[in-house]
C-alpha cells in the first residue's frame, strides 16, 4: 500500500500571511471609522452600552485598553 499526501495549499511566505490579516483588519476598521458612538472600554458597562446603543439603531466602536 502505498500513500500519497497531496498538497493543496500555495506556497506563501509570512509576509503574505501578515499582509492579508492587516489587510482584513483594515477593512473592517474603516468601516467603523465613521461611528454615532464612540465608547472607550470594553469592560460590562461599556459592552451594556454598545448593546443599548446598537439595539436603537446606532453605530457605534468599542475600545478597550
Amino acid at each position: 500500500m502505498t500513500l500519497t499526501i497531496v498538497n493543496k495549499f500555495a506556497k506563501v511566505g509570512e509576509k503574505d500571511v501578515t499582509r492579508a490579516i492587516v489587510e482584513g483588519f483594515a477593512k473592517q476598521f474603516s468601516e467603523y471609522v465613521e461611528s454615532d458612538c464612540i465608547i472607550v472600554g470594553a469592560g460590562p458597562a461599556g459592552l451594556m452600552a454598545g448593546k443599548e446603543l446598537a439595539e436603537k439603531g446606532k453605530k457605534n466602536l468599542e475600545i478597550k485598553f
